[in-house]
């Protein structure tokens, strides 16, 4: 389409990165291009994807027009008629484009059922003679796994989301849209658009008026998150708030309004609000439609979850809050950046951790383990938890430096006041507790963070010294609430994966390109996998870099790659046993 769509897309890929990463690592997400031609140049392809690795799907963007009529027929605009000079004539055309959008999406969508990935298409953009679209693909599994509300409002026009990421997605296709200019093929495009964080508070304000709409009151629609950013900030008679506040509509057969405010003022009176808010607790909350406080009250038990009209919104402390319904947690709002509810510790990571870690473990033992080192996660206080294979002969070792105990099954009851004094609680893999207040040991080595505090380094440097000696994990609670899981391991990849790339370089070296990756793909690919190759494989990497590079500085527009370094902590635990390549 142009000669700097390959830049374009790599920089798109880098900003989608950025911002979903932020949301949750498991997204992974991937961004293409697909075009059309628009005119009737017989020098260039009807149809455009990047990168080359899509051709395989565009005999299946022929019924693209198909489908677009298919959507128009049941769109509801498609009736819809509108006066004015011109206007009529703008609003067909836009419907025209959000069918076409809606079709490519579609026929997307049906291909990615057998991959697992759920994909997102632009509004048209046009660059020379083609019009295209940008693509975002989402790893399905985890899309899904994220809660999302069910109920489109059809008594309003306006679109209401239905979850936070939905709202991120549309925030990232929107800002892409938004900041890209037209250029001719012989220029060079870099996007401009907001910082990540930046996009994550955008859309956590859109998914917001879901909220405010529950209120069915239109002045209340706008500035919610900011009021519950001030309540959250403002501390009564020295205490932080602690408290819930109701959206719903005035009147909601489900509320139980106990203490009715005579003259209902303001939400937006946060000092009034946070006021108020000392006076519930429990069941008892601040009931609100998004524009006035009514009163205090109770969600009735007949409540329909069904109908998505009454959600909470939970203060926990200074700068955070949590939008609920029905116990789930919608978002959490923490120091300004919103996120998903989260465990402070990945269960999926933590169980696959244990069984690379202590080799044969029970699928019942790995979920003993991580109940308890949830569990003292909850101390308000910084903590350890030390779960070693060889717990017994540690606690006589170090009994000098521990309150030595006789062998008992820990119970999560009994985590709180064992972790009351400092030091650690050393167990067995089998949840077996030998001793607490233990101090650990050890030779200082290459590992450390000048930045955190000594009870995590006492036990990175303990982790360090004996990893080769005794199977240990230490679950490390600081007095600033971060949680830490010592060792951090990276995930296990195939290592044929590798090999594959390194393939495509010889071939890309040999050939001058390659059918699967061009070579920054090729790179890219490598640089986030950095710390899983071996010093053989830097090696061959930095002379094809070296070669293909080389062979491309005429191009007017390149990306320079530093060469690649072995990690000092790799080694073959870190691939797949049975995938491993030798």
């Amino acid at each position: 389409m142009w000669g700097y769509q390959p830049h374009f897309r790599i920089n798109c890929q880098t900003q989608a990165e950025s911002l979903f990463d932020l949301l949750d690592r498991g997204l992974e997400p991937k961004v293409s291009l697909i075009g059309f031609l628009q005119s009737n140049r017989t020098d260039r392809h009807s149809i455009c994807v990047d990168p080359e690795s899509l051709e395989e799907i565009i005999p299946n963007l022929n019924d693209l027009n198909s489908k677009a009529k298919e959507i128009l027929t049941n769109h509801f605009d498609k009736n819809t008629f509108y006066t004015g000079p011109g206007v009529q004539e703008k609003k067909d055309k836009q419907l025209l484009a959000e069918v076409n959008r809606l079709a490519l999406e579609e026929i997307l969508n049906n291909l990615n059922t057998a991959n697992q990935s759920i994909s997102f298409v632009s509004n048209v953009l046009t660059i020379s003679d083609y019009q295209f679209y940008v693509i975002l693909e989402l790893n399905r599994f985890v899309y899904e796994s994220h809660i999302h509300l069910k109920k489109r409002d059809s008594e309003q026009r306006f679109k209401l989301r239905l979850s936070l990421i939905e709202c991120a997605v549309e925030c990232y296709l929107h800002e892409i849209k938004k900041n890209f200019k037209e250029t001719r093929d012989d220029e060079f495009f870099d996007l401009e658009i907001p910082r990540s964080d930046e996009l994550l508070r955008d859309a956590a304000t859109n998914f917001i008026y879901t909220i405010s709409w529950a209120g069915r009151n239109g002045m209340g629609l706008h500035g919610l998150v900011e009021t519950c950013n001030k309540i959250s900030q403002a501390k009564y008679e020295s205490e932080e708030v602690n408290g819930t506040i109701l959206v719903a509509k005035e009147g909601h057969s489900d509320i139980d309004l106990l203490v009715q405010i005579k003259e209902p003022f303001s939400i937006r009176d946060h000092r009034k609000t946070r006021k108020l808010l000392e006076q519930a607790n429990g069941n008892l909350h601040v009931i609100t439609n998004a524009f006035k406080v009514l009163g205090l009250g109770e969600l009735k038990p007949t409540y329909d979850p069904s109908t998505e009209s009454v959600f909470i919104i939970k203060f926990t402390g200074l700068h955070c809050w949590d939008v609920m319904h029905c116990d789930h947690i919608l978002m959490q709002m923490r120091y300004g950046i919103p996120q998903f509810a989260q465990e402070s510790i990945d269960k999926n990571k933590f169980a696959v951790d244990a069984r690379r870690i202590f080799s044969g473990i029970k699928t019942e033992q790995v979920e003993n383990l991580f109940q308890l080192s949830i569990a003292i996660t909850k101390v308000n206080k910084g903590a350890m938890l030390i779960i070693s294979r060889d717990a017994a002969n540690e606690a006589m070792r170090l009994k000098n430096r521990a309150i030595v105990l006789n062998p008992f099954k820990l119970k999560e009851e009994l985590l709180l006041p064992l972790a009351s004094i400092d030091g650690g609680i050393l167990i067995d893999e089998s949840g077996l507790c030998y001793a607490n207040g233990l101090i650990l040991d050890g030779i200082v080595g290459h590992r450390g963070d000048s930045s955190r505090g000594s009870r995590y380094n006492s036990a990175i440097t303990y982790q360090e010294f004996f990893e080769l000696k005794k199977a240990t994990m230490i679950v490390v609670v600081s007095e600033d609430g971060m949680v830490d899981l010592i060792p951090g391991l990276m995930p296990q990849i195939e290592h044929s994966d590798i090999i594959t790339v390194i393939e495509i370089l010889e071939e890309i070296k040999n050939n001058g390109y390659s059918e699967s990756y061009s070579f920054d793909e090729a790179m890219h690919w490598l640089q986030n996998h950095n710390f899983y190759l071996t010093p053989e494989e830097c090696k061959r990497i930095n002379e094809l870099n070296d070669s293909i590079s080389e062979k491309f500085k005429g191009d007017s527009v390149r990306i320079i790659y530093e060469h690649f370094s072995p990690h000092t902590d790799m080694n073959n635990s870190y691939y797949f046993e049975n995938k491993t390549d030798d």
